[in-house]
């Protein structure tokens, strides 16, 4: 359910609030391939291999039983489009943007 780092499977941040609230975390098996598709974004930009990594994991997690899917790294925010169809996807940028434009439009005491 999450595409992000290795290292962010590794620190179990999903599991730690989720599996409280009955959602299982599944993780795409090839932390390899992740990896070198973020590495890739961050040096050449967005890529029909990158995207395909990306639909790769996506569609492995979607077969695996994961209709909800959090796109949980920037740089695959930047190819966001390339999840596996029919899939609810949360990409985690837009809920964070949406948490810092709510708390700094709101009034706080001195």
């Amino acid at each position: 359910m999450a595409l992000a780092s290795p290292a962010v499977k590794h620190t179990k941040l999903f599991e730690a609030f989720l599996e409280p609230r009955g959602f299982n975390v599944i993780w795409p098996k090839r932390d390899d391939l992740m990896l070198r598709a973020i590495r890739s974004i961050k040096t050449q930009g967005p890529s029909d291999a990158t995207r395909n990594a990306l639909r790769t994991a996506s569609d492995e997690l979607k077969i695996a039983g994961a209709d909800l899917q959090f796109v949980a790294c920037s740089e695959f925010s930047i190819i966001a489009d390339s999840v596996a169809a029919d899939v609810q996807v949360v990409d985690t940028i837009d809920l964070l943007v949406t948490a810092i434009v709510a708390f700094s439009t709101t009034p706080h005491p001195e």
